[in-house]
């Protein structure tokens, strides 16, 4: 499982996130990338992954206080600056 967490807005160019993980998440069916934050980009985030056909390998949550249950269970963290 690949992780982000981060605002989601359009200067963190999550879509560049979404279509290097894309590769991956197409090659390999057992990956996923969890996605934590929330932001204006959502709405369009979540089409960009339905139009990259990884709907079921994508998961897109709302920020949450604690995402160390997420860092726990995640075997790569990505960060974007």
């Amino acid at each position: 499982i690949f992780l982000a967490v981060l605002p989601l807005r359009e200067d963190q160019r999550i879509d560049v996130l979404i279509n290097a993980a894309a590769y991956f998440l197409q090659k390999y069916k057992n990956m996923g990338l969890v996605i934590v934050g929330e932001g204006a980009m959502q709405p369009q985030l979540e089409r960009f992954v339905k139009d990259t056909n990884i709907t079921g390998q994508v998961v897109l949550e709302t920020r949450q206080d604690n995402t160390v249950s997420h860092m726990k269970t995640a075997d790569s963290f990505w960060s974007l600056s």
